[in-house]
């Protein structure tokens, strides 16, 4: 398997590039501090996959992802995070293939890495309980858009975007995370802010909570 690091701190790329090049099968073809670096090696490169850190400068991982399988469809993204509970990472659960909290044990990592080269997915076992919440939130979400008025009603592709925009999410992550065009998510949102009279993000997430 062929990796890509990517974290804005030194001392974490080293030392991510220092134990999992002692892996078997396993090369780390480069290394990137930013989200734009990251993509510049990804279409130079093509590695199989790329340890992405959540929570970086410039470009979130988030945003990051969604551009890296836009330049390489069949890239895994195994995120690496330090706050198990971020509302933009759980929205990300379908864009990755593994989510590995920074306080796993070495072990963990190779685990995670030997799933996603088997092409299955990974979760963290720390990242279940925030998992399991975000599923609630987002039942009550789903019970928010059903307690509309009729004018108001939203198709189910129309309420899917809602939730994400409310959440803050990128039209561009959206549109990734949905598996359709920027342009569609916008057709969509248009559509939402007429229906729910609002003009804004801000606007849709008090709305809908």
């Amino acid at each position: 398997m062929r990796l890509l690091i990517v974290d804005d701190h030194e001392l974490v790329r080293e030392a991510l590039r220092a134990r999992l090049e002692l892996i078997p099968d396993v090369e780390v073809v480069g290394s990137a501090d930013n989200g734009a670096s990251a993509l510049t090696l990804v279409e130079e490169l093509s590695p199989d996959a790329v340890i992405l850190d959540f929570n970086m400068p410039q470009m979130n991982g988030a945003d990051c992802a969604c551009r890296i399988k836009e330049i390489c469809p069949d890239c895994h993204i195994l995120f690496l995070t330090g706050f198990p509970e971020d509302e933009a990472l759980l929205d990300t659960v379908g864009l990755a293939s593994g989510y590995v909290t920074k306080s796993a044990s070495w072990g963990m990592l190779e685990q995670a890495l030997e799933a996603i080269a088997r092409g299955k997915a990974f979760v963290d076992p720390n990242l279940v309980p925030a998992i399991m919440n975000r599923a609630a939130a987002t039942n009550q979400d789903q019970l928010a858009l059903r307690q509309l008025d009729p004018d108001q009603r939203l198709t189910t592709m129309e309420g899917r975007v809602a939730v994400l925009a409310a959440r803050g999410r990128s039209n561009q992550a959206i549109a990734t995370t949905l598996t359709m065009s920027e342009n569609t998510v916008k057709a969509h949102l248009q559509r939402v802010f007429r229906k729910l009279g609002v003009h804004a993000r801000e606007e849709l997430a008090a709305r809908l909570h």
